[in-house]
């Protein structure tokens, strides 16, 4: 027993040692782990955007803002997703617009801005039918108080012209410009001008215009003169072939201007031919008449003031003497005897 018992240490060293053994044999080490391969970043692709407008622009891609686009200028923007992106560009002028742009990856799409066209508004003013063209471009017939509209044109500047085709007067011009996104309005002025008179005098009046008679005005009313030519003209009062009033008017294509002469204070003038010479007689170069040897006449409702008398004989000679008349008097002027002695130069215009 006691043999037993001494072995018994060594027996549990050789099982320990077994145990040791096997388990260095069972456990292996594990594989190591395979790469993990790293994720992919985002496919993208660039895009480049001109924008050849006048005037800056807002670019969203996706409704996300992406960049402002100064006039006239391209950017590319980078990193855009790939797909299929809704591109809207625009601003306050001409409002906004979306296109949709293919994106590939690593490729470069492009977009354009082309410029805005704007459009002109032409309302015709005048009184008859005027044929319209903005440059090379014919746009028709317009008639009186009508308007027309343009096509879409782009910006710059154009040139109007109108021709009236009832009468014969000089073509109107006017330079237009034209901006991306606006209408312009344009009117065609009238060409004539036109005039209201009054009359001041107690009696009917003739009015003259540059020498013709053009209207008859009663006792303290008034008229109105349309489709007068430009320019600066001389107007004047008639009353029994007497000038009462006189006047001088710019007129001005489009305006309207008014001629209301002052009420004169009128005097009488007597004409005494003496002699015995008839002699042909003007006062301010209106009132004409002949006047025989050894009569007289009495010119009435002259205005009062410095008038100018001129004398013409058979012969042609001619004078003109100045005489003042006085308001509510008669004034007389006698033709002079020595002045009609003189000798013929001419031969008779009677």
């Amino acid at each position: 027993m006691t043999a037993s018992f001494s072995r018994l240490p060594r027996i549990l060293l050789f099982a320990l040692s077994c145990v040791t053994l096997g388990g260095s044999v069972m456990a292996r080490p594990a594989p190591r782990p395979e790469p993990t391969p790293e994720l992919p970043g985002p496919l993208v692709g660039s895009l480049e955007i001109s924008n050849e407008r006048e005037r800056p622009v807002l670019v969203y891609i996706d409704g996300a803002f992406a960049i402002e686009l100064p006039a006239s200028s391209t950017r590319v923007l980078p990193g855009v997703p790939n797909g299929t992106r809704l591109v809207t560009y625009g601003g306050r002028v001409g409002g906004y617009a979306t296109d949709r742009v293919d994106i590939r990856i690593d490729r470069r799409a492009a977009i354009r801005i082309a410029p805005l066209r704007g459009f002109i508004n032409v309302r015709n003013t005048t009184n008859m039918n005027m044929a319209i063209s903005l440059g090379s471009l014919d746009l028709g017939l317009l008639g009186p108080g009508r308007e027309i509209l343009s096509p879409a044109m782009p910006a710059g500047s154009y040139v109007l012209t109108a021709i009236s085709t009832v009468r014969r007067l000089k073509p109107q011009i006017q330079d237009v410009v034209v901006q991306g996104g606006d209408t312009v309005a344009v009117e065609l002025r009238p060409f004539t001008s036109s005039v209201l008179v009054d009359n001041p005098f107690p009696h009917s009046v003739n009015v003259f215009i540059d020498g013709m008679r053009v209207a008859k005005i009663r006792r303290f009313e008034s008229t109105r003169l349309d489709d007068l030519d430009p320019g600066r003209v001389t107007l004047e009062m008639r009353h029994s072939g007497q000038r009462l009033a006189t006047g001088m008017l710019d007129l001005v294509p489009g305006a309207e201007l008014r001629w209301s002469p002052a009420a004169a204070r009128f005097g009488q003038l007597e004409i005494i031919n003496p002699s015995r010479t008839r002699v042909r007689v003007a006062v301010d170069g209106v009132d004409e008449f002949i006047l025989n040897a050894g009569t007289s006449k009495v010119l009435s409702s002259v205005p009062a003031g410095r008038v100018n008398v001129e004398l013409m004989t058979a012969e042609g000679r001619t004078i003109v003497h100045e005489v003042m008349v006085v308001a509510n008097r008669v004034e007389r002027f006698e033709v002079p005897r020595v002045w009609l002695s003189g000798t013929p130069v001419r031969p008779n215009i009677f």
